[in-house]
Protein backbone atom coordinates (compact mmCIF):
# COMPACT_ATOMS: atom_id res chain seq x y z
CA UNK A 1 0.00 0.00 0.00
CA UNK A 2 1.20 3.50 -1.18
CA UNK A 3 0.04 6.45 1.21
CA UNK A 4 -0.71 9.34 -0.09
CA UNK A 5 2.49 12.30 -0.16
CA UNK A 6 1.24 14.56 2.74
CA UNK A 7 1.47 18.15 2.01
CA UNK A 8 3.52 20.46 4.62
CA UNK A 9 2.11 24.10 5.14
CA UNK A 10 4.76 26.39 7.09
CA UNK A 11 2.81 27.62 10.45
CA UNK A 12 4.35 28.98 13.66
CA UNK A 13 5.09 25.86 15.09
CA UNK A 14 8.53 25.55 13.02
CA UNK A 15 9.14 29.29 13.53
CA UNK A 16 12.76 28.64 15.34
CA UNK A 17 15.67 26.91 13.74
CA UNK A 18 15.45 23.98 16.02
CA UNK A 19 11.84 23.44 15.17
CA UNK A 20 12.52 23.33 11.79
CA UNK A 21 15.32 21.11 12.04
CA UNK A 22 12.89 18.45 13.66
CA UNK A 23 10.31 19.39 11.35
CA UNK A 24 12.20 18.54 8.42
CA UNK A 25 13.17 15.08 9.94
CA UNK A 26 9.81 14.32 10.06
CA UNK A 27 8.55 15.48 6.72
CA UNK A 28 11.63 13.26 5.37
CA UNK A 29 10.97 10.54 7.01
CA UNK A 30 7.19 10.79 5.70
CA UNK A 31 8.24 11.36 2.43
CA UNK A 32 10.62 8.33 2.31
CA UNK A 33 6.85 6.23 3.34
CA UNK A 34 5.36 8.29 0.41
CA UNK A 35 7.57 7.14 -2.21
CA UNK A 36 7.33 3.71 -1.17
CA UNK A 37 10.65 2.85 -0.81
CA UNK A 38 11.68 4.17 -4.72
CA UNK A 39 15.20 4.58 -5.26
CA UNK A 40 16.32 8.39 -4.88
CA UNK A 41 19.07 9.82 -6.89
CA UNK A 42 22.48 9.58 -5.47
CA UNK A 43 25.24 11.97 -6.46
CA UNK A 44 28.29 9.99 -8.67
CA UNK A 45 31.23 9.58 -5.79
CA UNK A 46 34.84 9.87 -7.73
CA UNK A 47 37.26 6.75 -6.81
CA UNK A 48 39.32 8.09 -4.17
CA UNK A 49 43.56 7.96 -4.70
CA UNK A 50 43.53 5.02 -2.64
CA UNK A 51 41.92 3.15 -5.26
CA UNK A 52 44.33 5.01 -7.98
CA UNK A 53 47.24 3.78 -6.40
CA UNK A 54 48.85 7.16 -5.79
CA UNK A 55 47.83 10.26 -4.43
CA UNK A 56 47.14 13.69 -6.61
CA UNK A 57 50.15 15.06 -8.39
CA UNK A 58 49.08 18.61 -7.22
CA UNK A 59 49.02 17.54 -3.38
CA UNK A 60 51.85 15.54 -2.77
CA UNK A 61 55.60 15.52 -4.49
CA UNK A 62 54.75 12.96 -6.73
CA UNK A 63 57.82 14.30 -9.61
CA UNK A 64 60.17 14.44 -6.52
CA UNK A 65 59.81 10.60 -5.45
CA UNK A 66 61.82 8.84 -8.32
CA UNK A 67 62.66 6.19 -8.80
CA UNK A 68 59.84 3.97 -7.55
CA UNK A 69 59.17 0.63 -7.06
CA UNK A 70 56.15 -1.75 -5.87
CA UNK A 71 56.94 -3.20 -2.70
CA UNK A 72 56.97 -7.09 -2.90
CA UNK A 73 54.75 -8.87 -0.81
CA UNK A 74 51.42 -6.36 -0.22
CA UNK A 75 48.84 -8.64 -1.74
CA UNK A 76 50.16 -11.77 0.72
CA UNK A 77 49.60 -9.48 3.98
CA UNK A 78 53.32 -8.09 4.34
CA UNK A 79 53.64 -4.83 6.09
CA UNK A 80 56.33 -2.80 5.08
CA UNK A 81 58.73 -1.15 7.35
CA UNK A 82 62.66 -0.96 6.99
CA UNK A 83 65.15 -0.27 4.41
CA UNK A 84 68.75 -0.59 3.82
CA UNK A 85 71.68 -0.55 1.51
CA UNK A 86 74.81 -2.99 1.60
CA UNK A 87 78.39 -1.46 0.26
CA UNK A 88 77.36 -2.99 -3.19
CA UNK A 89 74.11 -1.39 -3.40
CA UNK A 90 71.55 -4.19 -2.78
CA UNK A 91 68.44 -2.83 -1.60
CA UNK A 92 66.76 -4.24 1.85
CA UNK A 93 63.12 -4.26 2.95
CA UNK A 94 61.93 -5.96 6.03
CA UNK A 95 58.18 -6.58 7.00
CA UNK A 96 55.79 -8.53 9.22
CA UNK A 97 52.41 -10.42 9.30
CA UNK A 98 50.18 -11.46 11.45
CA UNK A 99 47.77 -14.15 11.67
CA UNK A 100 44.91 -11.08 10.72
CA UNK A 101 47.15 -9.53 7.76
CA UNK A 102 46.96 -13.22 6.37
CA UNK A 103 44.05 -15.05 7.58
CA UNK A 104 41.91 -13.48 5.08
CA UNK A 105 43.63 -13.10 1.72
CA UNK A 106 43.87 -15.65 -0.65
CA UNK A 107 47.75 -14.64 -1.78
CA UNK A 108 49.11 -15.23 1.75
CA UNK A 109 47.47 -19.04 1.30
CA UNK A 110 49.13 -19.36 -1.72
CA UNK A 111 52.38 -18.24 -0.76
CA UNK A 112 52.17 -20.92 2.34
CA UNK A 113 50.84 -23.77 -0.34
CA UNK A 114 54.04 -22.86 -2.69
CA UNK A 115 56.58 -23.30 0.60
CA UNK A 116 57.92 -25.86 2.04
CA UNK A 117 59.47 -25.00 5.13
CA UNK A 118 56.47 -25.25 7.19
CA UNK A 119 54.44 -27.91 8.39
CA UNK A 120 50.47 -25.98 8.24
CA UNK A 121 49.31 -23.01 7.22
CA UNK A 122 48.48 -21.60 10.52
CA UNK A 123 52.12 -22.07 11.72
CA UNK A 124 52.88 -19.74 8.60
CA UNK A 125 50.55 -17.00 9.43
CA UNK A 126 51.44 -16.70 13.12
CA UNK A 127 53.55 -12.81 13.91
CA UNK A 128 56.58 -13.29 11.67
CA UNK A 129 58.88 -11.21 9.87
CA UNK A 130 60.36 -11.39 6.77
CA UNK A 131 63.45 -9.51 5.09
CA UNK A 132 63.57 -9.61 1.27
CA UNK A 133 66.67 -7.99 -1.17
CA UNK A 134 66.14 -6.32 -4.26
CA UNK A 135 67.84 -5.03 -7.20
CA UNK A 136 67.38 -1.30 -6.90
CA UNK A 137 67.96 -0.41 -10.53
CA UNK A 138 64.71 -2.73 -11.21
CA UNK A 139 62.83 -2.87 -8.46
CA UNK A 140 63.50 -6.87 -8.86
CA UNK A 141 62.86 -8.76 -6.06
CA UNK A 142 66.05 -11.57 -5.39
CA UNK A 143 65.22 -13.29 -2.84
CA UNK A 144 63.99 -13.27 0.97
CA UNK A 145 64.80 -14.86 4.36
CA UNK A 146 61.53 -15.43 7.30
CA UNK A 147 61.68 -15.46 10.80
CA UNK A 148 60.47 -18.79 12.97
CA UNK A 149 56.71 -18.24 13.54
CA UNK A 150 56.12 -15.79 16.87
CA UNK A 151 59.73 -15.07 16.88
CA UNK A 152 59.63 -11.67 15.01
CA UNK A 153 56.79 -9.31 15.44
CA UNK A 154 57.34 -6.13 14.08
CA UNK A 155 60.29 -5.48 12.24
CA UNK A 156 60.36 -1.87 12.71
CA UNK A 157 63.83 -1.05 10.72
CA UNK A 158 66.82 -2.19 9.27
CA UNK A 159 70.93 -0.65 9.11
CA UNK A 160 74.05 -2.30 7.51
CA UNK A 161 76.86 -1.83 8.78
CA UNK A 162 79.75 -1.23 6.26
CA UNK A 163 83.14 -2.10 5.61
CA UNK A 164 85.46 -1.66 8.14
CA UNK A 165 82.74 -1.02 11.19
CA UNK A 166 82.12 -3.08 13.68
CA UNK A 167 79.58 -6.19 12.77
CA UNK A 168 80.83 -4.85 9.29
CA UNK A 169 79.26 -7.39 6.87
CA UNK A 170 76.04 -7.19 8.58
CA UNK A 171 72.43 -6.30 8.98
CA UNK A 172 70.95 -5.73 11.98
CA UNK A 173 66.90 -5.29 12.62
CA UNK A 174 64.67 -3.42 15.40
CA UNK A 175 62.04 -5.31 16.53
CA UNK A 176 59.66 -4.18 19.32
CA UNK A 177 61.70 -5.46 22.23
CA UNK A 178 64.78 -7.00 20.50
CA UNK A 179 67.53 -6.00 18.07
CA UNK A 180 69.06 -8.59 15.65
CA UNK A 181 71.73 -9.00 13.93
CA UNK A 182 72.18 -11.54 10.79
CA UNK A 183 75.34 -12.44 9.31
CA UNK A 184 74.26 -12.20 5.42
CA UNK A 185 76.79 -14.28 3.63
CA UNK A 186 76.14 -17.15 5.72
CA UNK A 187 72.18 -16.08 5.38
CA UNK A 188 72.81 -16.88 1.35
CA UNK A 189 74.46 -19.43 1.74
CA UNK A 190 72.25 -21.76 4.09
CA UNK A 191 69.45 -20.27 3.39
CA UNK A 192 67.06 -19.93 6.78
CA UNK A 193 67.98 -17.46 9.34
CA UNK A 194 68.63 -19.53 11.96
CA UNK A 195 71.79 -20.10 12.87
CA UNK A 196 73.15 -16.65 11.36
CA UNK A 197 71.31 -14.12 13.49
CA UNK A 198 72.35 -13.06 17.25
CA UNK A 199 69.58 -11.35 18.97
CA UNK A 200 69.64 -8.72 22.40
CA UNK A 201 66.42 -8.11 24.53
CA UNK A 202 65.71 -4.24 24.89
CA UNK A 203 64.55 -3.19 28.18
CA UNK A 204 64.20 0.37 29.88
CA UNK A 205 63.44 3.06 27.50
CA UNK A 206 64.36 1.43 24.65
CA UNK A 207 62.24 0.06 21.90
CA UNK A 208 63.01 -1.04 18.77
CA UNK A 209 61.08 0.90 16.36
CA UNK A 210 63.79 1.70 14.14
CA UNK A 211 66.97 1.70 13.66
CA UNK A 212 70.06 3.49 11.30
CA UNK A 213 74.22 3.36 11.31
CA UNK A 214 76.69 6.18 11.18
CA UNK A 215 80.62 5.91 11.71
CA UNK A 216 81.37 2.98 14.04
CA UNK A 217 77.88 2.67 15.48
CA UNK A 218 74.51 1.48 15.50
CA UNK A 219 71.51 4.14 16.54
CA UNK A 220 68.53 3.08 17.65
CA UNK A 221 64.95 4.77 17.53
CA UNK A 222 62.56 4.69 19.69
CA UNK A 223 59.48 6.04 18.44
CA UNK A 224 55.94 8.02 20.52
CA UNK A 225 52.87 9.71 20.00
CA UNK A 226 54.16 13.12 22.08
CA UNK A 227 57.39 14.28 22.75
CA UNK A 228 55.79 14.17 26.45
CA UNK A 229 55.23 10.26 26.68
CA UNK A 230 57.27 8.52 28.70
CA UNK A 231 60.00 7.17 27.27
CA UNK A 232 59.86 9.96 24.85
CA UNK A 233 61.26 10.03 21.01
CA UNK A 234 64.62 9.39 20.95
CA UNK A 235 67.60 8.68 18.99
CA UNK A 236 70.14 6.20 20.78
CA UNK A 237 73.76 5.96 20.04
CA UNK A 238 74.68 1.95 20.62
CA UNK A 239 78.34 0.60 20.49
CA UNK A 240 78.33 -2.73 18.50
CA UNK A 241 81.50 -3.76 20.83
CA UNK A 242 79.77 -3.09 23.81
CA UNK A 243 76.79 -5.22 22.58
CA UNK A 244 78.75 -7.95 21.63
CA UNK A 245 80.47 -8.69 25.23
CA UNK A 246 77.29 -8.54 26.79
CA UNK A 247 76.27 -11.38 28.26
CA UNK A 248 73.35 -13.85 26.21
CA UNK A 249 70.71 -13.37 29.24
CA UNK A 250 71.79 -9.39 29.87
CA UNK A 251 69.13 -6.61 28.09
CA UNK A 252 69.93 -3.41 26.41
CA UNK A 253 69.06 -0.31 28.21
CA UNK A 254 68.90 3.06 27.32
CA UNK A 255 72.28 3.26 30.37
CA UNK A 256 74.31 1.72 27.72
CA UNK A 257 73.80 4.67 25.09
CA UNK A 258 76.59 7.17 24.49
CA UNK A 259 74.60 9.79 22.93
CA UNK A 260 70.57 10.31 22.63
CA UNK A 261 68.83 13.37 19.92
CA UNK A 262 65.41 14.25 20.32
CA UNK A 263 63.50 13.24 17.95
CA UNK A 264 59.75 15.00 16.66
CA UNK A 265 56.52 13.35 17.78
CA UNK A 266 55.72 9.63 15.63
CA UNK A 267 59.27 9.47 14.31
CA UNK A 268 59.48 6.05 11.80
CA UNK A 269 62.74 6.55 10.55
CA UNK A 270 66.14 7.83 10.53
CA UNK A 271 69.13 7.82 8.60
CA UNK A 272 72.34 10.12 8.18
CA UNK A 273 74.01 11.18 4.98
CA UNK A 274 77.79 11.43 4.40
CA UNK A 275 78.51 14.37 6.23
CA UNK A 276 76.39 13.02 9.35
CA UNK A 277 73.60 15.27 8.65
CA UNK A 278 70.72 13.49 10.56
CA UNK A 279 67.18 12.82 8.01
CA UNK A 280 64.21 11.94 9.84
CA UNK A 281 60.82 10.74 8.72
CA UNK A 282 57.49 10.81 10.99
CA UNK A 283 54.22 9.76 9.79
CA UNK A 284 50.22 8.60 10.06
CA UNK A 285 47.50 7.52 8.30
CA UNK A 286 47.32 11.37 7.07
CA UNK A 287 50.57 12.27 6.20
CA UNK A 288 54.28 12.12 5.46
CA UNK A 289 56.92 14.74 6.83
CA UNK A 290 60.29 14.53 6.22
CA UNK A 291 62.76 16.68 8.80
CA UNK A 292 66.54 17.64 8.55
CA UNK A 293 67.63 17.87 11.97
CA UNK A 294 70.64 19.24 13.21
CA UNK A 295 72.91 17.31 16.70
CA UNK A 296 70.43 18.59 19.38
CA UNK A 297 67.28 17.55 17.51
CA UNK A 298 66.23 20.85 16.32
CA UNK A 299 64.28 21.35 12.86
CA UNK A 300 66.28 22.69 10.27
CA UNK A 301 64.42 21.56 6.95
CA UNK A 302 61.15 19.72 6.99
CA UNK A 303 59.04 19.08 3.93
CA UNK A 304 55.57 17.11 3.10
CA UNK A 305 55.42 13.48 1.68
CA UNK A 306 53.29 10.57 1.44
CA UNK A 307 51.16 9.23 4.60
CA UNK A 308 52.33 5.91 6.05
CA UNK A 309 56.28 7.43 5.74
CA UNK A 310 59.07 4.77 7.62
CA UNK A 311 62.60 4.15 7.06
CA UNK A 312 65.28 5.98 5.53
CA UNK A 313 68.15 5.10 4.03
CA UNK A 314 71.06 6.54 1.69
CA UNK A 315 72.42 4.37 -1.26
CA UNK A 316 76.12 4.12 -1.57
CA UNK A 317 75.70 6.93 -4.64
CA UNK A 318 74.43 9.19 -1.54
CA UNK A 319 70.70 9.53 -2.19
CA UNK A 320 68.37 8.86 0.14
CA UNK A 321 65.04 6.49 -0.29
CA UNK A 322 62.28 5.83 1.61
CA UNK A 323 58.86 3.58 1.46
CA UNK A 324 55.76 3.45 2.62
CA UNK A 325 53.27 1.28 4.80
CA UNK A 326 50.10 2.76 3.28
CA UNK A 327 49.87 0.12 0.46
CA UNK A 328 49.54 -2.82 2.91
CA UNK A 329 46.32 -4.65 3.12
CA UNK A 330 46.10 -3.76 6.78
CA UNK A 331 45.50 -0.06 5.46
CA UNK A 332 43.36 -0.74 2.67
CA UNK A 333 40.57 2.03 4.30
CA UNK A 334 43.18 4.58 3.96
CA UNK A 335 42.22 7.44 1.74
CA UNK A 336 45.87 7.61 -0.04
CA UNK A 337 47.65 4.62 -0.41
CA UNK A 338 51.14 4.53 -1.97
CA UNK A 339 52.47 1.11 -2.64
CA UNK A 340 56.24 1.85 -3.36
CA UNK A 341 59.76 2.06 -2.33
CA UNK A 342 60.98 4.98 -3.68
CA UNK A 343 64.24 7.62 -3.79
CA UNK A 344 63.89 11.20 -3.39
CA UNK A 345 65.23 14.26 -5.41
CA UNK A 346 66.04 16.40 -2.87
CA UNK A 347 66.50 19.13 -4.35
CA UNK A 348 63.26 18.98 -6.25
CA UNK A 349 61.91 18.32 -3.09
CA UNK A 350 62.49 22.14 -1.79
CA UNK A 351 58.91 23.20 -3.87
CA UNK A 352 57.15 21.27 -1.20
CA UNK A 353 59.10 22.57 2.08
CA UNK A 354 57.06 23.16 4.90
CA UNK A 355 57.13 26.50 7.34
CA UNK A 356 59.70 25.93 10.31
CA UNK A 357 58.12 25.86 13.63
CA UNK A 358 58.99 27.60 16.49
CA UNK A 359 61.80 26.79 18.87
CA UNK A 360 63.76 26.83 21.53
CA UNK A 361 67.42 28.88 20.52
CA UNK A 362 70.11 26.04 19.70
CA UNK A 363 71.65 24.78 23.26
CA UNK A 364 75.26 25.01 21.82
CA UNK A 365 78.28 27.28 21.63
CA UNK A 366 78.39 29.10 18.40
CA UNK A 367 80.90 27.18 15.85
CA UNK A 368 79.84 23.83 17.78
CA UNK A 369 80.08 20.28 15.79
CA UNK A 370 76.83 20.04 14.31
CA UNK A 371 77.58 16.04 14.51
CA UNK A 372 75.67 14.43 17.81
CA UNK A 373 78.36 14.62 20.93
CA UNK A 374 79.25 11.54 22.24
CA UNK A 375 79.56 10.61 25.66
CA UNK A 376 82.58 10.57 27.78
CA UNK A 377 84.39 7.95 29.49
CA UNK A 378 81.85 6.70 31.99
CA UNK A 379 82.58 7.53 35.61
CA UNK A 380 82.02 4.56 38.07
CA UNK A 381 79.34 4.71 41.08
CA UNK A 382 80.25 5.38 44.61
CA UNK A 383 78.09 2.69 45.67
CA UNK A 384 78.84 -0.24 42.77
CA UNK A 385 82.50 -1.64 41.60
CA UNK A 386 83.93 -0.09 38.86
CA UNK A 387 83.86 -2.83 37.24
CA UNK A 388 80.28 -3.08 37.24
CA UNK A 389 79.92 0.58 35.77
CA UNK A 390 77.73 0.99 32.75
CA UNK A 391 78.13 3.83 30.52
CA UNK A 392 75.81 6.80 31.26
CA UNK A 393 74.30 8.79 28.88
CA UNK A 394 76.75 11.89 27.95
CA UNK A 395 78.95 10.57 30.93
CA UNK A 396 76.43 11.68 33.57
CA UNK A 397 77.25 10.17 36.53
CA UNK A 398 73.63 10.78 37.64
CA UNK A 399 72.28 8.60 34.94
CA UNK A 400 75.12 6.13 35.71
CA UNK A 401 73.77 5.98 39.16
CA UNK A 402 70.41 4.54 38.73
CA UNK A 403 68.15 8.26 37.90
CA UNK A 404 66.01 7.71 34.80
CA UNK A 405 68.33 9.03 31.98
CA UNK A 406 65.25 10.52 30.15
CA UNK A 407 64.26 12.63 32.66
CA UNK A 408 67.88 13.85 33.31
CA UNK A 409 67.82 14.64 29.64
CA UNK A 410 64.85 16.54 29.91
CA UNK A 411 66.49 18.55 32.32
CA UNK A 412 69.42 18.86 30.85
CA UNK A 413 67.76 20.00 27.59
CA UNK A 414 65.94 22.92 29.90
CA UNK A 415 68.90 23.88 31.44
CA UNK A 416 70.49 24.42 28.03
CA UNK A 417 67.78 26.44 26.39
CA UNK A 418 67.54 28.99 29.37
CA UNK A 419 71.48 29.41 29.28
CA UNK A 420 71.29 29.89 25.58
CA UNK A 421 68.69 32.48 25.77
CA UNK A 422 70.26 34.26 28.44
CA UNK A 423 73.25 34.46 26.62
CA UNK A 424 71.21 35.75 23.56
CA UNK A 425 69.20 38.92 25.74
CA UNK A 426 72.68 39.74 27.83
CA UNK A 427 74.45 42.81 27.09
CA UNK A 428 77.43 43.44 25.12
CA UNK A 429 80.67 42.68 27.67
CA UNK A 430 78.24 41.09 30.62
CA UNK A 431 78.48 38.10 31.69
CA UNK A 432 75.93 35.97 32.28
CA UNK A 433 75.57 33.33 35.40
CA UNK A 434 76.79 30.06 34.49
Amino acid sequence: MVLPLPHFRAHSACSSAMLRWICGLLGGALLGIGLGGLPLPVRAQQAPPAQQGIFPADAMPVSALMPRWPIPGLAAGWVPQGLAFDHSGWMYLSSYRTASDAGNHSAAGAEVAASGDVSSAAAAISPTCRVTWLDPATGQARGHLDWPAGTCHHAGGLAWSPAGAQGSGRLWMADTTTLWRIDLPRTHATGPVIGARRAWRLCGALRGSFVTWEGQALWLGVWARHTRTQPPPRLYRLDPATLQALPPDQCVNETLATAAVPLPPRAQGAAFDHDGTLWVATSDSHRGTLYRLDAHGRTQARYTLVPGLENLAFDPQGRLWSLSESGALRYARWAVRFPYVFGIDLPALQHWALPMPQQAPAPSAPGADSRPALSASPQPCPDRPASRASPGLRGSRSAECGAAPHRLREREWQVLQAQAAERQTAPAGSTPAP
